[in-house]
């Protein structure tokens, strides 16, 4: 046994230096591959360039009995100038490109060498007299008078065409900054709604415009324009949907403190535009295709008193309706009295008691021979039976029955124009009242459905809207 664990032991003490070698042999390889990687990854990926330094000019010299050093930059760049002794230095918030070689011999009772920091981040001069500093920053330019110790009085000002343009660039400084409020306060501002109107002949553009803004319009050929003296936002939606054929497009712009719209046109096209009280309006015709198309003639219908009436009774059938329903042709009296003297002719299949009637009968029969066979007639109302029956028995009848029956119908016509509410309309620049008449209190109902307001009555008598549509357009 004890030969046995003597041998065991030999056995591990020899395997364990073999396996430690062999680990530390694979982590070598490793650590080569690892930094074969991190080499090769550096020399294929960019490295972040670095941005460049602003480039800057200096120029020293001597306007009167005092030196100016100039110092002018691409950009703003803070400076700081110190007087340490016999040295000026110049220290930059940033580094600075800046090339100061002549400094040294342009002046050489003020400064007598010059020098920049390597890392361009400051410039020294060296001084041959005792001086002092005035600085001035005015944008990315940066004046520094060297006064000597006799001076007395103000210090030199900026130059006059420095100031000018400063003074420039502060107003429009100013007026950026007060487009910009401008243009953000219109953003709060709810849209300037645009009605529309769509009239026989032509469309129109009603700009509902706060109290204060002037309006100016203009006509080209092939675009109309209105410019408004404020900054102003439009609700165009039901604009874009009316407008007629032979307009291309609506837009608005916002420039600054104003604001336009421009309609641009398609062909020849007249426009109106005009202004009443606070709103401005703009009419603008159709085109001849459109034209052409509402004046075509219409159907026959009721007449206008008759249809401006909401629940009105149909009018009355006359002869005439009757008999063009009917298919029978009515003759006016003359011609019913040539037909009389006529001959009377008779059919063959008539009875031998026909050939002899009694002259009463002969009169009869070429008035009843006059108008063609009655063709079948559907089945209609008795008002319409009882006044089909003179037009077939009697041109004459049918004749006084024509003139006695349209004044009838007329008179049920125009009744219940009579018993009907008149509604009165009234319209300004900021409201539109109707007003409803009753004889007696009437429950009603208002509610909004879409684009419409609908008004409920709980009656049956009929409302006269004609002042609605004469009024609200």
């Amino acid at each position: 046994m004890a030969s046995m664990a003597a041998s065991d032991a030999r056995t591990a003490g020899g395997l364990e230096p073999r396996v430690g070698g062999a680990v530390r042999a694979a982590w070598r390889s490793a650590s080569r591959i690892l930094c074969a990687a991190l080499v090769a990854a550096a020399l294929v990926l960019p490295t972040p360039s670095r941005a460049e330094p602003p480039k800057g000019e200096a120029t020293l010299s001597s306007p009167g009995n005092y030196a100016r050093l100039l110092l002018r930059f691409d950009q703003e760049v803070a400076t700081e100038v110190v007087v340490a002794g016999a040295i000026l230095v110049v220290r930059f918030n940033k580094p600075v490109d800046m090339d100061i070689d002549q400094l040294a011999n342009a002046v050489p009772s003020y400064v007598g060498s010059s020098r920049r920091d390597p890392d361009g981040s400051a410039i020294r001069l060296a001084l041959n007299q005792k001086v002092r500093v005035n600085v001035m920053t005015a944008g990315e330019r940066v004046f520094i008078d060297l006064l000597p110790e006799s001076w007395s009085g103000l210090p030199p000002p900026l130059p006059q065409e420095v100031v000018r343009e400063l003074s420039e660039r502060a107003l429009a400084a100013e007026r950026a900054l007060r487009l910009q409020r401008a243009a953000n306060e219109a953003k709060k501002k709810p849209p300037v709604r645009v009605r529309t109107s769509v009239q026989p002949t032509f469309v129109r553009f009603v700009f509902e415009l706060p109290g204060g803004i002037a309006v100016s319009s203009s006509l080209s050929a092939d675009k109309f324009s209105l410019s408004f003296s404020s900054p102003l936002t439009f609700d165009l939606a039901d604009a874009r949907i009316a407008a007629p054929n032979n307009i291309k497009s609506i837009d608005q712009k916002m420039s600054g403190d104003s604001s336009s719209v421009d309609i641009s046109l398609i062909g020849e096209v007249d426009v109106h535009a005009f202004r009443e009280e606070r709103n401005y309006i703009v009419d603008i015709g159709f085109d001849k295709a459109q034209k052409s198309s509402l004046n075509q003639p219409a159907k026959p219908q009721v007449s206008a008193a008759a249809n401006n009436v909401v629940g009105a009774q149909p009018p009355a059938p006359t002869s005439e309706s009757i008999a063009r329903e009917a298919k029978i042709a009515i003759k006016p009296p003359d011609e019913a009295a040539e037909s009389g003297n006529a001959k009377p002719e008779l059919h063959a299949d008539a009875a031998p008691s026909d050939a002899k009637a009694t002259p009463s009968n002969a009169e009869a029969v070429p008035a009843a021979k006059a108008a063609p066979p009655v063709a079948p007639v559907k089945p209609q109302t008795p008002a319409a039976a009882v006044q089909a029956a003179p037009a077939v028995a009697s041109p004459a009848a049918a004749s006084s029955a024509a003139t006695s029956v349209p004044a009838a119908s007329a008179t049920h016509a125009s009744k219940p124009a009579g018993d009907a509410v008149v509604v009165e309309a009234k319209r300004s620049s900021d409201e539109f009242r109707l007003t409803f008449p009753f004889d007696a209190a009437t429950p009603l109902a208002v509610f909004p459905r879409a684009d419409a307001i609908w008004v409920v009555f709980a009656t049956g008598k009929p409302l006269d809207i004609g002042a609605i549509r004469q009024e609200g357009g």
